[in-house]
This record gives structure tokens, C-alpha cells and sequence, in this order.
């Protein structure tokens, strides 16, 4: 895929996948790190001080190479985000500001549990979400990425509310939400429509394609 003219691939934190990523010439790297208990405990039978050496060590070596990263912190709506995901981010944060490369951090909604209400708890909200990451972390928002899917029919809801309320620039979608993700991703055509809502202007996108 594509993102700002770069070539940009995906891979695990593993030290492993970024020399692929190296070797194709990639410029960027969405770089997958599971942050939820429930994924470190399932998914990786480990625990969370060493998964976050793991990650910390292939972010690294993947700074070090000049790769750009999109570090996509898996089932963050289901996560410890004041224990545990912000001293993380911090971290890679000053990894980043080390090698003199911005790191854009990637939220992923990975069971549509997330909720658009700034009322409702952590991890839930996904307003409270994008504002801590943004407030107490002073992440900028083209460097914060929302990644919505529709388990619970809360997809767009919720790619709109990381606009509105917490500052997300960035959200992931594809063409009619079709994806190989179960439930399917954000449509870009709805992302499409309520961009031009909220900012009174297409900004050049063209809805009606060729005609």
C-alpha cells in the first residue's frame, strides 16, 4: 500500500520481518505490536515485560535502518492504557526522538468493541483514547492513526468520533468496508462524506469518481 508517495509494508515486531521490509526497499513500516493482556497472554503465551523487549528491540533496528514506523498497538480498546499502553508509547516515542524519525501510532479497534462516546470508560472510548494519547503524551495528530472495525455495527461512529473529539488525523478504510477482517473495516466512501461534513469542503476528493 501507499500512504504521502512512500511504499509502505507490514510486518510483526520481530527483527526478522523488518529485514524483509529492508530488503524490498520499503520506505515504511506498519509494525504490529498486540498490546492487550488478553493478546499477550492467547497469542503470545508471554507477558507484557517481555513482548514490550521484543517490540522495543525490532522498533529500533527498524529506526536505526532509516525505515519510518506505524506502530499498531492490536486490541488497544481492550488494554491497560494508563499501566501499561502509555509508559509504553513514551518509550517508543523517545526511540523515535533518538534517531531523529517520527513515529505515527496506530489504534486498532481490533473487536469493534470501541464506543464514539467521551463519556464511556477507558478503554472504550475512543474520544478519551485519542485525547489521552494526544494530552498527556503530546503525540500531534497527523502522527495519530484510528483503524475501526464493525463487529458491532460502530465502525464509522467511531472513526468519525477520533476526528471530532480526540484529534486523530488519520483513519484506515477500505472500499465498502470490505475486508479480510471479519465484520470489515470503515467504508472510504463514508469516511469520504463525513470528511466534507465536518470540513464543509471535499478538498479536492471527487465522490462522483470519473464523471
Amino acid at each position: 500500500m501507499s500512504g504521502l508517495g512512500l511504499l509502505v509494508g507490514g510486518g510483526r515486531a520481530r527483527v526478522e520481518d523488518v529485514r524483509l521490509v529492508k530488503e524490498a526497499g520499503l520506505d515504511e513500516m506498519v509494525m504490529l505490536m498486540s498490546i492487550s493482556d488478553i493478546h499477550i497472554k492467547y497469542k503470545f503465551n508471554s507477558t507484557r515485560d517481555r513482548v514490550v523487549a521484543k517490540y522495543l528491540e525490532a522498533a529500533e533496528y527498524a529506526l536505526r535502518e532509516g525505515i519510518r514506523l506505524r506502530c499498531s498497538l492490536e486490541d488497544v480498546t481492550r488494554s491497560d492504557v494508563v499501566g501499561f499502553v502509555i509508559p509504553f508509547v513514551e518509550r517508543l516515542l523517545k526511540l523515535g526522538e533518538r534517531y531523529g524519525i517520527e513515529i505515527t501510532i496506530k489504534l486498532p479497534d481490533t473487536t469493534g468493541v470501541g464506543v464514539p462516546y467521551p463519556f464511556a470508560p477507558l478503554p472504550y472510548s475512543i474520544p478519551k483514547l485519542v485525547w489521552v494519547l494526544r494530552k498527556v503524551l503530546g503525540i500531534p495528530s497527523e502522527s495519530l492513526e484510528f483503524h475501526g472495525h464493525g463487529d458491532y455495527y460502530m465502525a464509522v461512529p467511531n472513526a468519525v468520533a477520533a476526528w471530532l473529539y480526540g484529534g486523530a488525523s488519520i483513519n484506515n478504510g477500505t472500499l465498502l468496508g470490505i475486508g479480510g477482517e471479519r465484520a470489515g473495516n470503515v467504508p472510504i466512501e463514508a469516511l469520504v462524506i463525513w470528511y466534507a461534513r465536518i470540513k464543509g469542503s471535499f478538498d479536492g476528493m471527487n465522490p462522483q469518481g470519473d464523471r
